[in-house]
């Protein structure tokens, strides 16, 4: 039998349950608090680069005016200030730090001397690779020549804020796969046109992945809702259409640093996620079994993975 004990020792038992309730809410607040400063250490150890271009060698590529090119950069820059900045460069005899290992860090500049990577510059694409020009006339950074996250640091991150460098095709795999085969984790550009002008663009995507949004996602939404003609996307890697998915959906700036690299053959799916698309037919071959493809509309939440069979089809990117 249980007894209801009344007067003075129910207020023992009162007095008791209420210690217990202090005791199990500052339990709770301690773990928020390492939570949040393992958070913390895991944000301030991300290693940040950013090169960037506004005007070119005899004017060979168009400088877009008003300092565009040099305030996105200033903004992300000091927006990455949780981060370890390691260096703000132009891209004036660049082309090397994207083709070969890094051999001497942050004074170099060179793409693997950091785990994550920021350009803006102009770009473009062809049936074997994406190019990303430099200062120097006619001179490129070429995707078909890059294996990044291989050396030094590693890169994992290489992000572009240049036109139609991440197009969604035939060839888009193409493109990206010597890029992925040294470890990359993710790419971020534009499918087709990203816009000068708007340049606060570059501070809401810092400020987007400190709050915890995932990579890609922040990416995505900073672009696009700051000029809603923006095509953006995002192209990443996995070892099954599973752990694709996840990584697309789950990989932060707090959990970067824990993500392991697929090299080579540790690659069997590709992931693109694309905003503000073309609302036309693109057609794709599939060769092999890298073939998870994403597709979104503007603010569409819930994506659908479209498995490609072994021959041509055609895949809709509609829009809201």
């Amino acid at each position: 039998m249980k007894w209801l004990r009344t007067g003075a020792g129910a207020a023992l038992i009162a007095a008791a349950t209420g210690a217990c309730a202090v005791e199990d809410r500052q339990q709770e607040q301690k773990e928020d608090v390492d939570s949040a400063k393992i958070a913390w250490s895991s944000l301030s150890n991300v290693q940040v680069g950013v090169r960037c271009q506004q005007e070119y060698q005899n004017n060979w590529q168009k400088d877009v005016g008003n300092n565009d090119v040099w305030r996105r950069c200033d903004n992300f820059y000091n927006g990455m200030g949780w981060a370890r900045r390691g260096f703000q460069y132009n891209l004036h005899g660049a082309a090397a730090g994207f083709h070969t290992p890094d051999t001497c860090g942050w004074a170099c500049g060179f793409v693997d001397s950091v785990d994550f990577f920021y350009m803006n510059t102009h770009g473009g694409s062809n049936a074997s690779s994406s190019f990303f020009a430099m200062w120097d006339q006619n001179s490129y950074a070429i995707t078909a020549n890059m294996r990044l996250g291989a050396s030094s640091r590693q890169n994992m991150v290489f992000t572009t804020f240049a036109c139609d460098t991440h197009a969604f095709d035939a060839n888009t795999w193409t493109r990206w796969r010597r890029a992925f085969e040294g470890g990359l984790v993710m790419t971020l550009g534009g499918h087709h046109k990203l816009f000068s002008g708007n340049a606060q663009s570059a501070t809401e995507f810092a400020s987007r992945m400190w709050d915890g949004e995932p990579i890609d996602r922040a990416w995505l939404e900073s672009t696009w809702y700051a000029d809603n003609s923006n095509t953006p996307a995002s192209i990443n890697t996995g070892v099954n259409q599973a752990d694709c998915s996840w990584r697309k959906d789950n990989v932060r700036a707090s959990n970067l640093l824990e993500t392991i690299p697929l090299r080579d053959g540790r690659i069997d799916w590709w992931c693109q996620r694309q905003w503000n698309c073309r609302a036309k037919w693109e057609s794709f071959d599939t060769l092999d079994s890298h073939q998870g493809l994403y597709c979104s509309p503007p603010r569409l939440t819930r994506n659908k993975i479209l498995r490609a069979p072994m021959r041509t089809r055609s895949v809709r990117c509609s829009e809201e």
